[in-house]
């Protein structure tokens, strides 16, 4: 864990189709690394267009019927194509999506995925996922990315500039509705080690209430930015008194790296 053997051989079977116009996003591009926190029950191939997506997940179906997976498909739309992919006694689900080529951040080359969104972009994207369902999942995959690549309150303040529709105030509402701890369904998530629904419950309060009071004292002229330091790393946690000297990088049609002076 927590990639498994199966999906490491799907993944290694299909990293040769990847590009920047097909890449891996979701849970298995948060949890690539063995220390993470959970194993994703599925693989996700983001697209920014429908051809991308028609393309991409026929040329990957093929390949994998080729090397001797039995391949079920359960959707087969223009923008979304999902997929039961099962040898043996292994079965993975696999989704090809269309999604907004908006981005702060090129994707990146990835010696196991090909090329996967960048970790800040996994991190607004995350924040958006929550403010619009109900997944336990999301808010494990948060608390990991709060600890490893962005505050919440830094990538609700970005995710705002991919979906302006949002304030950072509504979307840390929508988040805090939609944070329902279910023993049963955590109980379902394929996790490294156990975690304690109280305990859970009650770290992802504490997140989400800093996260408010981080927020508030941000400047508005700002929204929709990621704070960079005078070298170009990513300020995790950004402060009224840490982003008086950065620099405000803002997302983009592909994204783009930051130009340091």
């Amino acid at each position: 864990m927590p990639v498994s053997e199966f999906q490491r051989r799907l993944l290694l079977t299909l990293k040769k189709h990847r590009n920047p116009n097909s890449y891996i996003a979701g849970g298995v591009a948060i949890h690539r690394e063995e220390s993470s926190s959970r194993q994703s029950n599925d693989i996700d191939f983001f697209h920014d267009t429908d051809e991308a997506v028609v393309s991409c997940s026929t040329s990957d179906i093929g390949a994998l019927r080729s090397e001797g997976y039995a391949v079920s498909i359960s959707i087969n739309q223009p923008s979304f194509v999902r997929a039961v992919i099962s040898r043996g006694q292994e079965t993975m689900k696999l989704e090809w999506v269309r999604d907004t080529a908006f981005r702060f951040f090129p994707v990146i080359e990835d010696d196991l995925l090909g090329y996967r969104l960048h970790d800040v972009d996994l991190a607004a994207n995350k924040c958006l996922a929550l403010a619009n369902r109900i997944e336990i999942r999301d808010i494990i995959d948060l608390i990991q990315l709060q600890e490893t690549v962005l505050s919440v309150a830094a990538s609700c303040w970005a995710a705002c500039g991919k979906d302006p529709g949002f304030t950072p105030k509504m979307m840390l509402d929508c988040m805090r509705r939609n944070s329902i701890i279910d023993p049963q369904q955590l109980a379902a998530e394929s996790l490294v080690h156990p975690i304690d629904p109280v305990e859970l419950k009650r770290k992802w309060r504490e997140i989400l209430d800093a996260a408010e009071d981080q927020i508030a004292s941000l400047p508005s002229a700002d929204l929709g930015c990621i704070y960079l330091s005078s070298k170009g790393d990513v300020l995790r946690t950004p402060t009224i008194k840490n982003i008086m000297n950065a620099q405000r990088h803002f997302g983009s049609v592909g994204g783009s790296w930051p130009r340091v002076v």
